[in-house]
């Protein structure tokens, strides 16, 4: 095999790709300096106009979810109720089993993902979504209470006659 033919075609190669990259940088303008404040506000605004209507959709969706969740949630307190004097945590294993049964593929991970997840946080994981649950619903009671004002006393509530965006 010719390895001098392969050094001489490959330095010339790098030869090549150094000056054409050369070339387009000596015809590329040097940036103009710029007020920062104007980028900031031009990008800003640009963003703005960019996630404004992904979070318009989003709260939208999770309006039409949110009364959904909440039946739901109540239907599981409501079995779990009727279910604690049979042990109903001992369900999660069962589930944990039905689960492995019908995701075989992926056995080796959903096993160390369920072990990893009970060893290293499962505790912190329960706490943490019981405080999502309690900050939720003081805050559902909170926006219930204000969606009922009438500040200006004229016998529709103040929510209903804010203009819609």
């Amino acid at each position: 095999m010719d390895t001098e033919g392969i050094r001489i075609r490959t330095s010339g190669l790098r030869s090549a790709v150094k000056d054409t990259v050369r070339d387009i940088a000596s015809s590329v303008d040097p940036p103009q300096p710029a007020s920062q404040t104007q980028d900031r506000a031009f990008n800003l605004a640009q963003v703005h106009d960019t996630v404004s209507p992904l979070f318009v959709a989003l709260a939208t969706i999770v309006g039409a979810v949110e009364p959904i969740l909440d039946r739901v949630s109540d239907l599981v307190q409501t079995v779990w109720k009727a279910l604690e004097p049979y042990h109903p945590e001992d369900l999660f294993v069962a589930l944990y089993g039905f689960l492995l049964v019908f995701f075989g593929g992926v056995y080796m991970t959903l096993v160390a993902s369920f072990e990893a997840a009970h060893i290293f946080g499962w505790a912190n994981i329960k706490m943490a979504v019981r405080a999502l649950y309690y900050e939720w619903g003081k805050a559902r009671a909170a926006f219930e209470r204000d969606n009922k004002v009438d500040a200006n006393r004229d016998g529709i509530a103040d929510v209903e006659t804010c203009p819609s965006p």
